[in-house]
C-alpha cells in the first residue's frame, strides 16, 4: 500500500524545517576589509591617517562574543591593532550588530620596514570566544596601497 502523499510531504517539510534550524543556529559572522583614511572633527581638513578597515558583523541568529581582532601577514606574523581598539574586546555582538578596527598604515609600513620578512598583510581576522577565526582575504588595491607605502611611490 502507497502511503498518502499528503503525508510524504508532511514529513519531508518537518525534515527540511529541522536542516534548517540546524543551520541557522551556527554562528556565522560575515568580514569585510578595505582602505581609506579615518576622518576625525578636530584636524584640520578632517582627515587622518590612511587606515585598513576591517569590519565583522553578526550573521547568526544569536549572539556572539568577539575576542579579539588583527591582520595576518604573508610570513605568518600577526599585526595587532592599536593597543586602544583593544580594549574594546571582548565585545558582545547581537544578531546584525558590526564592530570596526582600523589599522593605521603608516604603522604597518614602520613595522615591514624594520623587518622585510614579515610581507604584506594577507588575512584580516576575528576571533570568537569559543576560538573560532573568522577571516577575509585582503583586496588586492589594498595591498597595493601598503605597497606604495612601503616603495614611496
Amino acid at each position: 500500500m502507497m502511503p498518502e502523499p499528503i503525508s510524504i510531504a508532511s514529513i519531508a517539510l518537518q525534515v527540511l524545517g529541522l536542516l534548517r534550524g540546524g543551520r541557522g543556529l551556527r554562528r556565522k559572522v560575515e568580514i569585510s576589509v578595505g582602505h581609506g583614511f579615518l576622518v576625525y572633527s578636530f584636524t584640520p581638513g578632517g582627515l587622518g591617517d590612511l587606515a585598513i578597515a576591517a569590519h565583522a558583523t553578526n550573521d547568526a541568529a544569536e549572539p556572539i562574543v568577539i575576542e579579539s581582532a588583527g591582520l595576518t601577514l604573508d610570513s605568518g606574523a600577526t599585526a595587532l591593532p592599536p593597543p586602544l581598539l583593544m580594549r574594546m574586546f571582548p565585545r558582545r555582538l547581537a544578531q546584525g550588530d558590526k564592530q570596526s578596527v582600523w589599522f593605521s598604515v603608516d604603522e604597518l609600513v614602520t613595522r615591514l620596514k624594520e623587518d622585510d620578512g614579515l610581507g604584506l598583510p594577507k588575512y584580516a581576522w576575528f576571533r570568537d570566544s569559543a576560538g573560532r577565526e573568522y577571516r577575509r582575504r585582503i583586496p588586492r588595491a589594498t595591498r597595493g596601497t601598503v605597497t606604495n607605502f612601503l616603495t614611496g611611490k
